[in-house]
Formats: structure tokens, sequence, C-alpha cells
């Protein structure tokens, strides 16, 4: 899709959302609260749909003339802006007759709503205080009614089959999730923001009724839906049905709603590809890696690079020459600089048969690299080194275990790192639109795969090959910054005649605050203007200082152009304010990016998780991007440099992510952390990679991760993971890879792994399992209700003057997840011996709780031993459903203080 069609309709894309009310002059009167009057009911009934009695079509009219015309009319009357509602109304292309809803035109209303907004002043600060509470009060109604219509829908089969509700619907979340992102901007109001049940919108069941069918009709694999109508809000599922998804000749049919399978590999029937322009299938060659050579610099200790030495006329193939990075030191032979190539075995470019790739590649990869340095005044002399996992990691088992072992260190010293995904490859810069671009790389086969989120979290310069050039992310979020907000400003102003600029309220405002613009205010000295004209510099804080220079010319120009078209109009009308300070605030708010689209702030942020979850704050480069010569130095720098203080954010960034060698995880993510990798990697699996052996040593390798770690966070006991079956490590997830669960980043990392268990201090329940009790637990099921008695001095926090007056009694459902077990098959074997041992972190005001359920062994000084058996979900109850009362409840009772525990 082209950055032309991404303009048309900011507000609801291509949605054909048919015109079914009648929002006429009168009701434009109105006040919002009071529109659902005309159709005999108030307020509290419209929130309901089962007392409207609204049929399917009856409803549909009445939400889009309250919930959408009226909720656009009440927030113009909150800042008193003059609503046209013809503004948001099409004659469609099929026919006059025909009336659709438009949203191209929300952008312009956007705008008028901060000129009149009053601000800036404390003479109209109640003013304003108005104004947020009137803007408020209509979108929590509208978050209100439509969760109880969408509700509805989604579990009523007449109201459900109406294709116009549905539509409508989803035209007023759309709306919505619009209005909260530029009102929670503009009023500086964080809480309309913060609602995640309204900017979920849909239900499950509801969004893959109407978002699954959207999403395989452009070509997204059914195993890939699942995740999307999780992971994404209503809007963005809407964008990414936009998308074009269709991936070469890939065939799913294999693939299922447990997930896509399509890039994991069998190496028995792995084929080596041409590149996708091979100009000769049948005359193209396979070229060899000079392998010898290669083995002799990894024995060395060195990293192997690659460039294409010559092509000789007589020879069909280019020659290969390797040359070594020297680790350890600055040698003058060691090249300044290479290209490290990160890429997806399943799209063809490796061959586990031999170090070699087909010419076509070769020179693919080789004019890649160049490109990388290409200025202005030409390309650079000679060809750039690079190193491909395919050409550099030789097939010997001793040295490839070297090979991968290096490869962070590989990918760290780069000073760049390519990426080539042929449906990125396929893609283009100039002519996709820019969010289209940062979800297709968000969700591209290459971020879905293990190895090469190790190569995103330590690459220098991260880059994505287009069909037009290789770009990083920021490049590609600046292309889709579109005008300043000026140049925008300027555009809404120029359409309206000039009398009525300087008599709305709203317009007068925003000319006024145009007023204030002063081109002297920036920075033009005669070193900027020169550090502007350089040419792209490859020192990267230079290039910095450049980008930033021109920036600073374009925003000059830009505020030269304002003053240029509109101070004669405000000269004429006498009207630039008196008091400087008056439009302040308003100024502020102009001259930064106005968002008002959801979907443009979820692709950028998508797209930062790339690197890792929020990598790229916790992890400071600035040492390796200033720093000069060979860099042969290079280390992660962190804000807590361990393992450990390393461990959230690498967790989280591989979860969603797979591999199809399972026994590498560990590795990979090891040197992420920057651990000895080498006793990992002598746990090897056989050639043959039999799954009864691949398992064993997967484990043995977390085993020793997890040593090696050491001090890890508290939550990963309480993770609703598989376990592994072995004490004393049935703690112990056998992989991180492949979960919805996260390890939360303040998390205290004050558990350790011992070779007796994890050691914890908890909150610990003893349960009562004496044979009156078992009595009270059904056979066979994962559910009971626990009596928690606790001195009434005892809070979460801890206990305040402990064994002092009454106890009294806290009721909780446990619920057992993820174990075939049952409450009842506990009892029996472990009778007397059951703890609960409760998360205490984050403490939670509602006594809600994450638990795993222990059976005791014994106590050695200060420590209990235990044997982890379940993770356990606590819910508080506060009174109990149907049944005996609390007859029914098993006793448990709080320890008075936090207890050490030794879980394997």
């Amino acid at each position: 899709m082209g950055q032309s069609d991404s303009t048309k309709d900011p507000l609801l894309h291509f949605l054909q959302v048919p015109l079914v009310c009648k929002y006429n002059a009168s009701k434009k009167t109105t006040r919002f609260q009071d529109i659902p009057s005309y159709y005999d009911l108030n307020l509290e009934l419209a929130c309901h749909p089962l007392s409207t009695n609204l049929c399917p079509d009856g409803a549909a009219a009445f939400l889009q003339e309250w919930l959408f015309f009226a909720v656009l009319n009440g927030i113009c009357e909150v800042v008193d802006v003059e609503f046209d509602p013809m503004d948001f109304v099409v004659s469609s292309a099929a026919g006059q007759a025909e009336r659709l809803i438009t949203g191209r035109h929300f952008r312009k209303y956007v705008w008028f709503w901060v000129g009149g907004l009053e601000l800036g002043t404390c003479t109209i600060e109640g003013r304003h205080q108005e104004q947020r509470e009137g803007a408020t009060f209509i979108l929590q109604t509208l978050e209100r009614a439509l969760d109880a219509w969408i509700q509805l829908c989604d579990h009523d089969h007449l109201y459900n089959s109406s294709t116009v509700l549905n539509m409508v619907l989803l035209s007023i979340v759309q709306l919505g999730a619009h209005l909260r992102t530029v009102l929670g901007s503009i009023l500086h109001e964080p809480g309309l923001t913060s609602n995640e049940s309204f900017l979920k919108g849909y239900p499950i069941q509801g969004r893959e009724v109407l978002f699954k069918p959207l999403l395989l009709k452009a070509g997204w694999c059914v195993g890939e839906v699942p995740t999307l109508l999780s992971r994404y809000r209503p809007y963005t599922l809407l964008y990414l049905s936009t998308i074009n998804r269709r991936r070469g000749h890939k065939d799913h049919s294999r693939c299922s709603t447990k997930g896509c399978i399509v890039n994991q590999l069998d190496g028995d029937t792995y084929n080596t590809a041409h590149a996708p322009a091979c100009p000769g299938l049948d005359s193209c060659n396979m070229v060899h890696a000079p392998i010898e050579e290669v083995c002799r610099i990894l024995e060395a200790g060195d990293i192997p690079l690659l460039s294409i030495s010559a092509e000789p006329p007589s020879s069909p193939a280019p020659l290969l020459e390797v040359k070594p990075f020297v680790l350890g030191g600055d040698s003058d032979t060691t090249p300044a600089r290479y290209v490290a190539i990160s890429h997806v075995w399943s799209h063809g470019m490796g061959n586990p048969r031999a170090n070699a790739s087909y010419a076509c590649q070769i020179r693919r990869i080789q004019r890649a690299a160049n490109d990388l340095y290409r200025s202005d005044n030409g390309p650079v002399p000679g060809n750039v080194l690079f190193w491909m996992d395919t050409l550099c990691v030789p097939l010997d088992p001793k040295l490839r275990t070297l090979a991968i072992v290096r490869m962070s260190r590989t990918y760290m010293h780069a000073d760049k790192v390519l990426v080539i995904d042929n449906w990125l490859a396929e893609s283009s810069f100039s002519s996709d639109e820019p969010n289209s671009l940062l979800f297709k790389i968000v969700h591209s086969d290459w971020s879905t795969r293990l190895w090469t989120f190790q190569e995103a979290v330590l690459a220098r310069e991260l880059t994505f090959q287009f069909a037009d050039g290789a770009f990083t992310t920021y490049q590609i979020e600046d292309a889709g910054a579109g005008p300043s907000s000026l140049e925008e400003l300027s555009e809404v102003l120029e359409g309206i005649p000039e009398d009525k600029l300087l008599s709305t309220k709203c317009t007068l405002n925003l000319l006024c605050a145009l007023g204030q613009v002063d081109p002297a205010s920036v920075d033009r000295s005669a070193a900027v203007r020169r550090t502007a004209a350089l040419p792209p510099q490859s020192d990267p804080i230079r290039e910095l200082d450049r980008l930033t220079a021109i920036n600073t010319e374009t925003v000059h120009t830009s505020l030269c152009n304002v003053t240029e078209r509109w101070f004669p109009v405000l000269a004429r009308a006498d009207c630039f304010p008196g008091n400087p300070r008056d439009h302040l605030v308003r100024l502020n708010s102009l001259v930064r990016p106005l968002h008002s689209d959801p979907v443009g702030l979820h692709a950028s942020g998508a797209a930062e998780l790339i690197r890792g979850m929020g990598y790229d704050t916790i992890v400071n480069r600035s040492k390796d991007l200033s720093g000069g010569g060979t860099g042969t130095g290079r280390k992660l720098q962190g804000i807590e440099n361990t393992p450990s203080g390393l461990l959230s954010s690498i967790v989280n960034g591989a979860r969603h992510r797979t591999t199809s060698w399972k026994e590498d995880e560990t590795i990979c993510l090891g040197g992420i952390t920057g651990l000895d990798l080498t006793p990992i990697a002598q746990i090897r699996v056989d050639w043959d990679r039999r799954e009864e052996q691949v398992q064993p040593v997967s484990e043995e390798r977390m085993k020793m991760f997890l040593s090696a770690i050491g001090n890890l966070p508290e939550s990963l006991l309480f993770l609703p993971s598989h376990r592994m079956a072995a004490y004393p490590w049935r703690w112990a997830p056998p992989s991180f890879l492949g979960t919805d669960y996260a390890l939360p980043f303040a998390d205290h990392y004050r558990a350790q792994c011992t070779n007796q268990g994890l050691l914890v201090n908890c909150d610990t329940i003893q349960i009562a399992c004496t044979s009156d009790q078992k009595q009270l637990v059904l056979e066979g099921t994962k559910t009971m209700d626990l009596r928690q008695r606790i001195p009434r001095g005892y809070t979460l926090r801890g206990p305040v003057a402990p064994n002092t007056g009454p106890w009294k009694d806290v009721l909780f459902r446990c619920h057992i997840i993820g174990q075939d077990e049952s409450w009842s098959k506990f009892f029996s074997q472990y009778e007397g011996e059951l703890y609960l041992l409760k998360r205490s972190y984050p403490l939670r005001r509602a006594k809600d709780a994450d638990a795993v359920l222990v059976r005791f062994l014994a106590v050695k000084e200060d420590t209990r031993f235990a044997h982890f058996l379940a993770k356990v979900q606590l819910t508080h109850l506060t009174t109990l459903g149907p049944g005996p009362g609390l007859q029914s409840c098993v006793d448990g009772e709080l320890e008075p203080t936090k207890v050490k525990w030794c879980v394997g």
C-alpha cells in the first residue's frame, strides 16, 4: 500500500461503513447525554442493550447517531468548536444514492480542538478543568456503552450476524481509540489513555468473527491469527488486514491454529536456494568458501571475514578471499569494519551440507554490503568484507561449536548488521507506507527466529534490506513523520476564508499561537550550515551531527514559511497576543508532532521491541558508537552489567521466537548476557539429532545456564510454564521460548539457583491435610476453596503487631495450573506435608496471588527443603458460592513471617 493510500482516511482506513442514521440540525443542538431520549431511552438504559428492545438495524442507527456523530459533536461543544456532520459523510463510489461514513477530516478537527482548548493562563484554568471533565465524561460513557453492545453482539447470534451493526461498532471502536490518543495528549490527561478494557475493544470471540476472515484474505497464516487476535487492538488488526502478507511460494497447508511451522527446518530435505532475481538458474554455480583458511582463523581465536576477490572471465563464479578480524588487540592488519549478514535459513540462504552458496547469492550479498557504504560521491573502493554463518561456520563439530560460541562477538564487533528477509526484500522503502514497513519487520520470518534475536540485540547498527536499499527502523519512522505540525496546521488554515479565520475562536487562537513563531530562535550558525551541507558520514557521531544540522535547517525553513504566510493576516487583524506567555503552552503543543493515530504509535512501539523488550533503554551503547579504530574491545555496557541484570530484558525479547534447534536456546541467550559459553556448548547433540537426545541436552544446557546466572527473579518460580521433571530442577522451565508470560523488569533478583533447588523467601500457607479435610475436596478436581487463618494484625506487606488480637478468615479459590494432577491426588499422597508458597512481589491489594504447591521434605538450619508439585493461582473470594459454606473450605494457616525455602 503506497503512502498516498494511507492518508485518504486516517480514521477508518478502508472501511465501507454505511450512513444509517439521520443526524439532523435539531440533534446537533442536543447534548450528547440527551440523544438517547429520541429513542425513548435514558442514559442508563442506553448503556444496557437488552433494555433498549432495538432490532439490529435500529441499534446500528442509534449507535451511529449517538456514539459516532454525537460524540464528535460533544467533544466540539466541550472546546467551543463548530461541528459540521457533513464533514464525516461522503457519497460512495458505487452510486450517489448510497452514503458512507468518512474520517478524512478527522485531523482537521483535531487541530480545531487544540485551538479551542483553554490553556496558558491561571484566569482560565477553571474553564480548562471543565473541558477535561467534559471530554472524560463523554469518553467514559462511550466506553461503557460500546463494551456492553460489543458483548451482546459477541454472544447473541441475531446481533452478531448483522454486518451493518458490526461495521458501525467497529467504526466507533476506531473513533474511540483515536479520541483517547488525541485528547489524552492535548488535554494532558493520562487517565484518558490508561483504560485497557476500552482499548482492547472486541473480546476474542468477536475479534475472530470480524477480523479472522480479513487477515486470512490478506495472506496471514492461520497459525499467526490467534497470536494477532490476542496481542493487538481492533484498530491495529484492521490495519494489519490491509498489508499483503503473502510471502513467496511457501506452503502453509500443514500450519494450524497451534502455530505457523513453515520456518521449522528438516536438514534431510533442505535445499539451498538461488537469489530471487538469479538471471540463469541452469548456469549459476555453487561457490565454496576457502574453508581451510576459515578454520585456521577460528583456531587462532579470530573471526573469518569474506569478500569477492575477483570475477575471472573464464570462471562462471566469483572467487572468495578470507581475512581475519583479530580479537583482543588492535592489529594493523585487522579490518576497520565489516558487515554481518543476518538471515532466515528457511529462505534458502543456508546450506547444511557444505560451506557454500550459489554465485547469485554471493553477488547479492556483496552488492548489498557495498551499498551500505555508498555515498553521494559514488561507491566505496573495493569490496566490503562480510561475515555469514553459511560460509563462515564450519561443518566440523568441534570447529562449528567454536564458531557458534564466538557468534555473539562476531555480531558485536560488526560495523553493521544487515538483515536479508525475502518478504522485506520485496517491499519498497520509497513506496510502502512506513507503518506497513514497521509491521512487516515485526512480523517477518526473521523476527520470529531465535538466533536473529541475538544478532539484533548485539548489532551496533541494524539495517533491513528492501528492494530499493537498506534502512534502519529509525529512518523508516522519520520517513513516516510527514509534514511538521506547523506545516500541517498551515495547510488546515489555508482552506478557511480569512473573515472566518479571524471570527472563530479556535482558528483565531491557532493564528495567535503562530504569531509566537520566531525563526531567529533556531541556531543557524555557520558551523550548523556547514555541517548540514556535508555528505553522509561513516562515523556515527559525525553522521548524527549532520542529521541534526539538516533537521535544524528544515525547522528554520518551516518557521520562515509560516511567518511569511500568516504574519500579514495577523497584522491586518491586529491580533498579536499582548502577553507572550498567554499561548506558550499551546505553542509547545504545536511545534511537537501531534499524534492522533494509535496505529502509528503501536507500530513504533512494536519496532522498538525488535531488539529486545526495551533493550535499547537498558544497554548503553555510547562507548560502542563513539569508539574509533577496530573496536576489538567492545563490550555490552549495561546499567547492571551482570547476567542477572539483563535476564528479564533478554527473556522477554525472545519469548515469542522459535528455533529448529532447541538445544541452541541457552547458547543464544547466554551470548547476549556475556556468559562463558564453552561449558554449555560442550554438551552436544549428535549429528542425527534424535529427539530422545535433543530434549535431555536442552535441559542440561538450561540447568547450566540458570546456574551461571545465579541470582534469579523470584517470579521465575511462579511462571505458568512447563517444568523439568527431575528433582531438584522441577521449579525450572526447560525453555523460555514460545510463551506468553514475561519476567517483570522491576522484580527483585532475590532468588538463588543452587544445586539443591531454588532458594527463595516467601509467604507460606500450611494446608491442613487431615482425614476430615480430605473429604472436602472433590475427587479429580483442580479447584478447591481455602480458608486462610491470619492474625488481624497481618497484611500482605508483613505483620503488624503479630500474635495479638483475634484471628480472621480470608477465603481463596485455589486453581492448579498446567498440571494433570488434582487436589485429591495430592491430598492422598502427601498428608500433612503440603504448603503453598505465595509470591510476595508485586503486592496485590485485592489479595489475589500467584503461588506454588510444594511437598515439605526436611528442614536444615533455617531453610526448609521442598519438592515442587504444581503452579497454583489464588483468587480472593469475598463470599462463597453455592454449597455448605465455610464447612466446604480446607483450612490453611499463614506463617507470621516470610520463610526461607529451597524448592527442588
